[in-house]
């Protein structure tokens, strides 16, 4: 046994210096203090179920922070958390096959569409990098290298909800615009109108390809890239993991890499398997459980309903925080064993419940947890995003301190049950709200930490702007470390909760993290907004979801339905009935059922379009169903269609 747990400490302590990057790890070491956090903590459950074929939680990790304590708790581990290592096998032969989307990225399909208010947009990301002595030609050959290297640069999303990644693509041809023999004042307003363009661009996502360069020449020496690309099919970390690698390719004309020995396509089969498991079922029961007393987003007093919103523009906030102070937060952050991460969420939840009408609330937070389920996991990318519903609760009497601990047990617990994801469990609120067109939980924290070297000369310019966007997004908190500082990013479309308020939510946010900074003490000490909210005069009071979602069926729309009642082929109406029924599960349809009141979801609404495509050629406008999901209405439609 003493045997058996040397070896344990042994390998854990060349897990965590490997990961952690780290030489000064002994069995006494603290993850916290050697600057562990989430991000690090995937990749160490990850390799030492590996290496030793024990079930672990990054819970686990952060419940035992000393290395020999965790050591003895593996040592500990029940047989039956036992498991043997699985490494997926990569499927060469049918590699450009179809195969299924992500949830996230069906989410972010879905929400392209114009069925959903703050739809008719792309997640999408912006950047442009000031760069110095760029040849044209090599950034091409460079941008072409890579997508033959990267198969999901050659990736395209079908419109049955479906990706395929295709086995050859056309050349790309890198845009070029010179703009040298222009002025400076011409100059910056033909950068502009490409900004303006390229910024918010919707991509067409069944056509290759889903992301764009273009280059500026400004002088002899000095040009600009404007770089957009589709989250559909990068995460966050591809995205930094493509622009370091750029630079890389760049300046080194021999850069060689060996192919991957899996692809995208066999991760997102594998990880798939997991919903015939049961751990899926625990996972489901563990949220399903929780359904009815779920919290609610945010709720604030804005300016604009998002169905007044016709063309949504997301603006950006930022802060950049000092090495010194960088450096304070993460110190409070491992003295007091949470992530910084964590410590960032506790502040901006805070400010959320100043400036909101709810004190407790749900903030919708954005990880990137790649599954280390093969060797070369790491040289692939993709979406591998993983959303979480994060109930954050109020208690005056707790510090920030305390806070912090409860939300980072709570988002532990969550993630340990994150097979069953958030985008299901999203249909289900859906459902119980009878929400089926506006945004559920558009409050999102997205952290960038540890995923890029975050050194300013790793790409291969000067960045000098990024914008993002989200589809049923009002809000999008970002950070990340570049150059050793902390930059603090809020991503928002201003026209809902009036720029004023924004400005001042984002004042008070940046005064709060300066007031931690200069005094660490005040991280312990009780802050409580609740009896003093700051509001804003001569503005709509957001209404509830239910009560601008339009549940009930027009008038207009029954009177002409019962005109047409005779009219209707019963033949039809059996058939499209049946297709109901198999596709909802359910025993019996009527001809007034409303498809989402049966428990209909997108997902569910994606098949029957499906369906009624290869059965009868008939295109469903999403759009129109969202409005009139009636049987009989659908009826009518195929009708006239196959007249």
């Amino acid at each position: 046994n003493e045997s058996f747990f040397y070896s344990v400490v042994q390998i854990d302590y060349t897990i965590n210096q490997e990961i952690l990057n780290n030489e000064n790890v002994s069995f006494t070491s603290n993850y916290f203090q050697l600057g562990g956090d989430s991000l690090t903590a995937t990749k160490v459950v990850s390799k030492i179920q590996k290496e030793l074929c024990v079930e672990v939680s990054i819970g686990d990790i952060f419940k035992y922070p000393i290395l020999r304590d965790f050591s003895e708790f593996i040592k500990k581990i029940e047989k039956d958390r036992h498991l043997p290592y699985k490494r997926i096998v990569h499927d060469f032969k049918n590699i450009n096959e179809p195969f299924p989307l992500t949830d996230v990225q069906f989410a972010y399909w879905i929400g392209r569409n114009k069925m959903y208010s703050l739809g008719s947009v792309a997640t999408h990301c912006y950047f442009e990098l000031d760069c110095l002595n760029i040849e044209p030609n090599k950034l091409q050959k460079v941008i072409n290298d890579m997508i033959k290297y990267h198969s999901m640069l050659r990736a395209i999303i079908l419109n049955n909800g479906t990706q395929q990644i295709l086995g050859k693509v056309p050349p790309f041809m890198l845009d070029i615009n010179n703009l040298s023999c222009l002025n400076k004042v011409e100059q910056e307003e033909a950068l502009k109108l490409t900004r303006d363009i390229m910024s918010h661009e919707i991509l067409k996502i069944d056509k290759w390809p889903i992301f764009n360069f273009k280059l500026s020449i400004l002088d002899e020496i000095k040009s600009r890239l404007h770089i957009s690309l589709d989250n559909i099919i990068l995460d966050g970390w591809s995205m930094f993991y493509i622009l370091d690698e750029l630079k890389l390719r760049y300046n080194d004309e021999n850069f060689y890499k060996e192919l991957p020995d899996v692809s995208f396509r066999d991760y997102v089969l594998e990880i798939r398997k997991v919903k015939n498991t049961s751990k899926y079922q625990v996972d489901k029961k563990y949220w399903l459980d929780r359904l009815n007393g779920f919290l609610e987003a945010p709720k604030f007093e804005i300016a604009k309903l998002e169905s007044d919103i016709e063309e949504q523009t997301f603006n950006r906030r930022e802060k950049i925080i000092d090495s010194y102070g960088l450096n304070k937060l993460k110190g409070i952050a491992r003295e007091n064993n949470i992530t910084l991460t964590i410590l960032l969420i506790t502040l901006f939840s805070e400010i959320i419940r100043k400036y909101s009408l709810n004190d407790e609330f749900v903030l919708n937070i954005t990880q990137f947890n790649k599954e280390q389920i093969h060797p070369d996991i790491n040289k692939i990318i993709g979406d591998f995003t993983n959303l979480t519903f994060l109930e954050v609760k109020n208690c005056t009497s707790d510090s920030l301190l305390e806070k912090s601990k409860m939300l980072q047990k709570q988002l532990l617990e969550d993630t340990k049950h994150n097979s069953y994801s958030a985008v299901e469990f999203g249909r289900e609120l859906r459902n119980k709200h009878s929400n089926n067109r506006y945004s559920l939980m558009p409050i999102v924290f997205t952290s960038g930490l540890g995923l890029s070297e975050g050194r300013k000369d790793a790409w291969l310019g000067e960045l000098v702007y990024s914008i993002s966007q989200t589809p049923q997004v009002w809000l999008d908190h970002q950070v990340m470390e570049m150059d050793g500082k902390l930059k603090i990013i809020w991503d928002s479309i201003d026209e809902i909760f009036t720029a004023q308020l924004l400005d001042r939510m984002f004042e008070s946010y940046g005064n709060l993290l300066d007031t931690i900074i200069n005094n660490t003490n005040a991280f312990s000490t009780k802050i409580n907004y609740k009896e003093n909210k700051d509001t804003e005069n001569n503005v709509c009071i957001r209404e509830d979801l239910s009560v601008y979602q339009n549940n009930e069926p027009d008038e207009d729309i029954h009177k002409s339905n019962k005109k047409t009642e005779d009219k209707l082929n019963t033949e039809l109406l059996y058939s499209i009935s049946e297709i109901w029924k198999e596709i909802l599960k359910i025993e019996e349809i009527k001809k007034e059922d409303n498809f989402f009141k049966l428990g209909g979801n997108s997902l569910n609404m994606i098949q029957l379009s499906n369906t009624l495509m290869e059965r009868y050629g008939f295109h469903l406008e999403l759009g129109e169903f969202m409005e009139t999901p009636y049987i009989e209405n659908l009826v009518i439609k195929l009708m006239d269609f196959l007249k």
